[in-house]
């Protein structure tokens, strides 16, 4: 049997044994890690440089995968949601519960549930259909939280609605020409 390492990076801890092969015999034959795996990375800081060819490289990844990148994205933002992590002062950009908005009319159950049946349950950016309403979130389409008009509310579910927040004047316009259509198509 191979002498078992200690981690290099200080802890003391045994190392993982990397199976290579495996005998006749059904006994392994490999070597020991030099660190356990990202246990020496643990409380180190990245530098610029690492950063930046982790971000570059992050970059090439979703330029080469639009598809998987797309799919990835929606994965996390759901889970973040599901799991609670991202609500409240736990969002990156939470501001001690201070908006920007006052006097910010709510939008009440009934004219939700209008708005829900209206679109059918159904996103209207991805047309994915929910069947849970907490999955689903009434937008603004004007971006104006005092506006609850519903020709200016529109049904989103989470991770659609999340994508929102850069170009506002483009998903002004792309929601109030879906909104046009649809009174045409209706008649």
């Amino acid at each position: 049997m191979v002498e078992q390492k200690l981690c290099k990076c200080g802890c003391g801890k045994p190392t993982n044994i990397i199976v290579h092969t495996i005998t006749k015999k059904g006994k392994f034959k490999g070597e020991y890690q030099d660190f356990l795996p990202h246990h020496h990375l643990k409380n180190m800081k990245k530098t610029e440089k690492q950063k930046k060819k982790m971000s570059n490289s992050r970059k090439i990844w979703y330029d080469k995968n639009p598809e998987k990148a797309k799919e990835k994205a929606i994965k996390c933002s759901e889970t973040k949601i599901r799991e609670g992590t991202h609500k409240g002062n736990k969002n990156p950009n939470w501001r001690n519960g201070i908006s920007k908005i006052k006097d910010r009319k709510q939008i009440s159950p009934k004219l939700r549930e209008k708005i829900l049946k209206r679109d059918n349950y159904t996103c209207q950016k991805c047309n994915k259909d929910f069947k849970e309403k907490n999955s689903l979130v009434i937008h603004h389409i004007d971006f104006n939280k005092k506006n609850n008009n519903p020709s200016n509310l529109i049904t989103l579910h989470h991770s659609c609605h999340s994508q929102l927040s850069y170009k506002r004047e483009d998903w002004i316009d792309y929601f109030k020409k879906m909104m046009i259509e649809r009174r045409l198509e209706d008649g």
